[in-house]
């Protein structure tokens, strides 16, 4: 079980293991900034991210119209307000 973590693990994050909990905890401290930076993007980046995508669909939406299979394919895909 032990050995299956430390597999898992980095050779960087079990070698700060090994280095003692105070150290381990200085390390936390300096890069928290960065691990909490990448959890952002269960808020507004993601609803953009999103929101691009819906966009990036309805220009495949409208070139389809133009080639003629438009409406069938919309409805099939629940995009009928396109």
């Amino acid at each position: 079980m032990e050995r299956e973590r430390n597999r898992r693990l980095s050779c960087q994050a079990r070698r700060r293991r090994k280095e003692g909990s105070d150290q381990a905890q200085r390390w936390q401290q300096r890069e928290g900034r960065r691990w909490r930076r990448r959890k952002v993007c269960h808020g507004r980046r993601r609803w953009f991210r999103r929101r691009r995508l819906r966009q990036r669909e309805v220009e495949r939406c409208e070139r389809r119209w133009r080639q003629g299979e438009g409406r069938l394919w919309r409805r099939r895909k629940g995009l009928a307000w396109t």
